[in-house]
């Protein structure tokens, strides 16, 4: 009975702050929400949800906001520690690359906007409601230690069977540098490239770039393009057999850098800090 009561009375504070148009509560139901997951499967009314190799974020405590294959949404939710009501903050502000990576953003934020239920262990985090299943795990954290304060050398951009390039064959000189202090710097054909970047859920987050124009041919132009789509958005680093790879799946391209023979460039350039 009184757990009924509280329930009645929650949905009635919800209710209250709809329609006062007062703000809802600002943090999660249940502290072990916090953190940040990725979406591993779901499903809504209309079947499984296709994730595939996409990557679904959803950052909670601090940040509260996630990212699917397009766009960033912002997510709170109040309630209790078993019921919650979600708040979504959703624009679409970029286009899909492909309309069934714009179908699976569509679903997603429809069904997290109506989920109601939480289970929550260590790692895992399910939302729920019928019809609707949502399954996150923690996040990965993104590992840069041995990958920073070293110049790389493009070798490959890989995407769509048209933008696909190799060193040997088309790719004029290209740098990037990651800085232990939270700065990147890339030089393309047609410009140099800096930001800041922080670690979100996997991904490396650019922020605060920075841009100086240089002369460079058509060829450079397609290529410088291609390289600031990736680094101006959220990207993933790995390190595969001597390759630091940097896939950008907003983008649709990947990125594939080697040691720069060349490692004097890095002093030349500066450290980061000097920008």
């Amino acid at each position: 009975m009184r757990r009924a009561l509280a329930v009645v009375a929650v949905l009635l504070l919800a209710l209250t702050g709809c329609a006062s148009g007062g703000p809802h509560v600002d943090m999660a139901p249940n502290p072990r929400l916090a953190g940040e997951w990725w979406l591993v499967s779901g499903s809504d009314g209309s079947g499984k949800l296709d994730l595939g190799s996409t990557l679904i974020t959803m950052t909670l405590g601090g940040r509260n906001a996630g990212r699917t294959p397009c766009n960033d949404y912002g997510v709170n939710f109040s309630g209790t520690e078993s019921l919650v009501f979600p708040h979504v903050t959703f624009t679409k502000a970029r286009l899909c690359e492909t309309t069934p990576l714009q179908d699976l953003e569509a679903r997603y934020i429809a069904a997290l906007e109506h989920v109601q239920y939480v289970r929550v262990t260590a790692n895992n985090l399910t939302l729920t409601a019928p019809h609707i299943i949502l399954d996150f795990s923690r996040a990965a954290r993104v590992s840069l230690a041995h990958l920073l304060d070293r110049s790389w050398l493009l070798a490959a951009i890989y995407g769509r069977a048209s933008h696909q390039f190799r060193t040997d064959e088309s790719l004029k000189t290209s740098t990037l540098m990651l800085y232990s202090g939270g700065r990147l710097r890339a030089i393309t054909p047609c410009r140099h490239f800096n930001a800041l970047y922080e670690t979100d859920a996997g991904e490396v987050i650019p922020t605060n770039s920075s841009r100086v124009l240089l002369d460079c041919d058509r060829d450079g132009g397609d290529q410088d393009a291609d390289v600031l789509r990736v680094l101006s958005n959220p990207f993933t680093v790995t390190y595969d057999s001597g390759f630091l790879v940097v896939r950008n799946q907003r983008a649709g391209l990947t990125l594939a850098y080697r040691p720069n023979p060349h490692s004097e460039n890095l002093n030349t350039l500066g450290s980061g800090a000097d920008w």
